[in-house]
């Protein structure tokens, strides 16, 4: 299991062993991840179990990390305030490449599903405080725009079979990637009232749940919408610790 601390002064990420959850002295620029709690920690997942040491990193604190086991390496990726994206070798402690991503905060990075080798190679995807999804090649400099929101990206989410990609922003808008390339990508418009907050798809890829901060009505709201056509299915708003549908 990895972790790493948003610490703005120290940025690092520290690694677990997943049989016994034992510290593994994983650090970034020589600072340790143990900072007793102080600094607030979100976590993936690894399958490590050896003591790595990580030189050289990022000039601000790390927002997000993603790990997979790619040809047999365990590579894992880290995005950054400064904006760049490093992907790392995690055994040899080595970077793989450096991503100038964005020139605004890199918020979220995701490698794209288990289905992400193509013809083109391996990829990932990034968001930014600059509105903008990106898809990175492998070995690649550049990375292609998929969407814009008018604000800030606060999460995105890639159905199962790698092939959709669901934005959400500050700005109350929804899109959806066709990450195939088939069809072009487009918006849910209606339904929050406030900034989008997070996203999930199901499993199965037809539905998708979002949720919003809270407005002058409600406390906050999450909406279930029908994934093919951007159709609002069920709204379920939160006042005084109660929940109840409005659709």
């Amino acid at each position: 299991m990895i972790a790493y601390s948003q610490n703005p002064r120290h940025p690092s990420v520290a690694g677990w062993s997943l049989d016994h959850l034992d510290l593994q002295e994983t650090r970034l620029n020589g600072i340790d991840c143990s900072d007793g709690g102080k600094h607030p920690v979100t976590f993936s997942y690894s399958v490590f179990s050896q003591n790595t040491f990580l030189p050289e990193s990022h000039f601000e604190s790390i927002n997000a990390i993603d790990f997979r086991i790619i040809d047999g390496r365990e590579c894992l990726l880290t995005a950054s305030y400064d904006g760049d994206v490093i992907e790392w070798d995690w055994k040899s402690q080595r970077i793989i490449q450096r991503y100038h991503a964005h020139k605004e905060q890199t918020l979220r990075v995701r490698y794209i599903g288990d289905c992400s080798c193509t013809k083109k190679g391996i990829s990932f995807l990034t968001s930014s405080r600059d509105g903008t999804l990106k898809r990175w090649y492998r070995g690649k400099t550049e990375g292609e725009i998929l969407i814009r929101h008018k604000k800030r990206i606060t999460d995105f989410c890639i159905s199962q079979d790698g092939r959709f990609a669901y934005t959400v922003s500050r700005d109350g808008s929804i899109g959806r990637i066709d990450l195939s390339g088939q069809h072009a990508a487009f918006f849910f418009s209606e339904g929050h009232s406030a900034a989008i907050l997070s996203v999930v798809v199901s499993f199965n890829g037809d539905d998708l749940f979002t949720c919003s901060a809270p407005s002058k009505s409600v406390h906050g709201e999450i909406i279930h919408w029908r994934t093919s056509d951007g159709g609002l299915l069920d709204r379920y708003a939160f006042n005084d610790n109660h929940a109840c549908c409005l659709t």
